[in-house]
């Protein structure tokens, strides 16, 4: 079983999201930039799962939900752009088809979470893959 943010990343590389908005897409947490983090860039973090809800018919089989969030960070001083970004990132995830898997959706957000101290916008959403377990 892969771990859910290969997948998100797999997902938003594979639609050329990196190419196309020349920006980074990593799986971490935020970071500052550095030799392979660019301002605009794209963070994968896994942050959760639920425990497996079993099926009432005995046979241990059952569905799992594991979540990840995924945030974006804008260029200094690109609103717009990063709220492009943002929305393309979010289409591109929700309702993506995971082999494997049950579905994937982007259950909440994008918001905007905050301006940071370098003038770049930070925006998050979260993202659940359900799988049969």
């Amino acid at each position: 079983m892969a771990n859910p943010d290969s997948e998100i990343y797999t997902i938003i590389t594979g639609a050329g999201i990196h190419t196309t908005y020349s920006c980074s897409v990593g799986i971490h947490p935020i970071r500052d930039v550095d030799t392979v983090v660019t301002h605009k860039a794209v963070f994968i973090v896994m942050s959760g799962e639920d425990s497996p809800i079993d099926y009432m018919d005995g046979s241990g089989n059952g569905f799992r939900r594991r979540r990840v969030q995924v945030v974006v960070r804008s260029a200094p001083d690109e609103y717009q752009a990063g709220q492009t970004l943002t929305y393309v990132v979010r289409d591109v995830l929700h309702l993506a088809t995971i082999s494997g898997k049950v579905g994937c959706r982007v259950f909440s957000g994008p918001w905007l979470i905050e301006k940071d101290n370098q003038d770049r916008y930070i925006w998050s959403m979260n993202v659940e893959i359900w799988e049969v377990s």
